[in-house]
């Protein structure tokens, strides 16, 4: 509940928090506080460390990043940048968000957490 107020706090009041960056977080967060925090350092797959150095590819099935012998075909490509953001995000919380890029995971993280959740988020649909 707290998470939700924030984030309609942050989409009505602040003037410079880009929508769809702070529903991405929003969707990371939410995903986290119901026990599904995505897999970001190790294999979701075989648990081994990963090298993020060029990124790692995101399997939604899984929950998480993939190293390159376990990625299969349903997995998306996570830049760096990409998940040093989600790593941040978990960490610091909901802040509002100003065109950090974040705005790109939405569709994956729309994903996830509908996978998660085994319904789908209609109001997604809203957004671009």
């Amino acid at each position: 509940y707290a998470l939700l107020l924030k984030g309609l706090y942050y989409l009505a009041y602040d003037n410079e928090a880009d929508a769809l960056e702070t529903t991405t977080a929003f969707l990371l967060l939410f995903a986290d506080a119901n026990g599904y925090r995505p897999r970001l350092s190790r294999c979701a797959h075989c648990r081994t460390p990963l090298d993020l150095t060029n990124g790692a590819p995101f399997d939604v099935a899984a929950g998480g990043l993939c190293c390159p012998d376990c990625a299969s075909r349903a997995t998306y490509c996570m830049t760096l940048d990409a998940i040093k953001w989600m790593s941040e995000t978990i960490r610091n919380g909901l802040t509002p968000q100003k065109n950090t890029g974040a705005g790109t995971l939405f569709d994956v993280l729309r994903r996830y957490v509908e996978s998660r959740l085994e319904t789908p988020i209609k109001v997604s649909k809203l957004l671009p």
